[in-house]
């Protein structure tokens, strides 16, 4: 390889570095998603053993779209689908009166309300 083409290399590289270096995600940022996943999944377990009823902020995997849902939580399950594993909740929508599974990658917050709710299924958590 030509030298003058092995200079025009580095000088590019020198130049147009910072835009070439990928950003990288610290082991620590990796830990506090993780660890705040978990703690979701505290949070809506301990809900649903005390009848209380959750706020969520949840980004629907379908659209991207971030809404709000007041939800009165049942279930809890794994499904194993073509992509790998889900884990997943299923509860009641106090709003639009129907069942809803959400997803606990697209879980953004939850707040657990002083409303209680009477359970119109089992509780199986």
């Amino acid at each position: 390889m030509p030298r003058d083409l092995i200079a025009g290399r580095k000088d590019f590289v020198k130049k147009h570095k910072k835009k070439l270096r990928k950003p990288a995600v610290s082991d620590a940022t990796r830990r506090r998603k993780l660890l705040s996943r978990r703690k979701f999944g505290v949070l809506i377990r301990e809900a649903a053993l005390e009848l209380k009823v959750v706020r969520i902020r949840y980004k629907k995997l379908t659209t991207g779209r971030i809404e709000e849902y007041f939800v009165e939580p049942y279930s809890y399950r794994i499904r194993h689908v073509r992509t790998g594993i889900r884990k997943m909740f299923f509860a009641y929508d106090v709003k639009d009166k129907r069942i809803k599974g959400f997803v606990f990658v697209g879980i953004r917050k939850v707040e657990i309300t002083k409303r209680k709710y009477k359970p119109r299924w089992k509780v199986e958590w």
